[in-house]
């Protein structure tokens, strides 16, 4: 068993203990170059986005992600390629010891080995996606040139809060005295929160005009457009300040962009890892009018019965429900029992692949987690 898989995988939010971290490995972080990036929906897609504009522009890029799909080494990539196994390893082993003395989660060691990484590898500019939250994250040693916070909406509750403006306040700790901007599609309390904390700190706001932008992308999904637009002001923010970004190179980025399981369509099968209400809403926006099969397993720490009252709204032809293979999955028999009290029609499946089967040739959404949607893209036979 690799060291990763020993540690605790959900997140602990003792941002001390990652800055012991960093001081003990002795990484030094004042002259990397960052773009972090938090909110509820759209972090990957953002960071996606502003990685590739900035990659064709010539720029030497780290990306930091989560969660990943397939394999654990998504999540550090340099310029566009995911590290190598050797390479891992190495980093697995140099944060062993660090880790260990810290008594560290796998979310805190995996995000040290990042920043190694980037280090390492002189990458010129590294985009790092916030793993929860905000104030508390371990991204958030990182002092970034341009702070991102996409959306807010009701998400981890028992960690971040009851209410949009105090989600807000958690994810606005991100924006750091020093930075360039925020940018930011946040509305009404959540966007107070955000003008609050950045003119405390001194830093410029920019808010997205969500609903205006037509930036085309290389990513589907009417919900994309609004990332697209978030992405397009970190770009800005960051050209204002003095880097340099054509617009040849930003719109060749933003088209050449890719980020799988969201809103990914392989032959009649639509898989997105939509894993909240918020997401689950957006994506239905995205859907053609046409009844379509779904697919549908969540984690047992997500709003599922919002998710089922959206979902319900929607007319289906065969609903599949399926139990994550994790041990934070949501078990069958609540599931069920909502989608009953919304008279919903559905089958028990053992499996997203056995789901998929019966699907055959019908066309398909799977959504609910990433869980589920990384488990369609194995059985569909996906590769990175």
């Amino acid at each position: 068993m690799a060291f990763l898989d020993t540690l605790e995988v959900p997140q602990t939010w003792t941002l001390a203990r990652m800055k012991r971290l960093v001081g003990k490995s002795g990484l030094d972080l004042t002259h990397l170059n960052a773009v972090l990036v938090g909110g509820t929906n759209g972090k990957g897609s953002v960071c996606a986005l502003v990685e590739r504009a900035l990659r064709e522009e010539g720029y030497r890029t780290g990306l930091y992600t989560s969660p990943h799909l397939l394999d654990v080494k998504e999540r550090l990539q340099i310029s566009g390629k995911k590290i190598s196994a050797g390479k891992f390893r190495a980093l697995e082993e140099w944060v062993k010891p660090f880790v260990l003395a810290e008594k560290a989660s796998y979310f805190e060691a995996i995000t040290l080995m990042a920043l190694k990484y980037f280090i390492d590898e002189k990458a010129e500019w590294a985009v790092a996606e916030v793993g929860m939250g905000g104030r508390l994250d371990a991204t958030n040693v990182l002092v970034p040139k341009v702070a991102a916070i996409t959306n807010i909406s009701l998400e981890h509750t028992e960690n971040l809060g009851n209410t949009i403006p105090e989600i807000a306040r958690e994810k606005a700790g991100i924006i750091k005295r020093g930075a360039w901007a925020v940018v930011t599609g946040a509305k009404g309390t959540a966007l107070e929160e955000i003008r609050k904390k950045a003119g405390k700190e001194g830093v410029k706001t920019i808010v997205v005009e969500t609903g205006k932008n037509k930036t085309k992308t290389g990513l589907k999904g009417e919900f994309q457009k609004e990332n697209a637009g978030v992405a397009v002001c970190i770009l800005n923010a960051l050209r204002e300040n003095g880097v340099k970004i054509s617009a040849k190179a930003q719109q060749a980025g933003l088209k050449k962009a890719e980020w799988p399981g969201r809103f990914q369509k392989i032959g009649n099968f639509l898989v997105d890892g939509a894993h909240n209400p918020a997401g689950i809403k957006a994506l239905l926006e995205s859907l053609p009018e046409k009844r379509m099969n779904l697919v549908f397993g969540v984690l047992a720490d997500k709003d599922y019965k919002e998710m089922t009252r959206i979902l319900a709204g929607r007319k289906w032809l065969n609903v599949w429900l399926v139990e994550p293979k994790t041990d934070r999955a949501l078990e069958l028999k609540k599931l069920e029992k909502a989608f009953k009290t919304k008279n919903v029609s559905f089958e028990e499946c053992g499996s997203v692949k056995e789901a998929l089967a019966k699907a055959g040739k019908v066309e398909t959404l799977v959504c609910g987690s990433f869980f589920v949607a990384a488990e369609a893209l194995k059985a569909l036979g996906w590769k990175q």
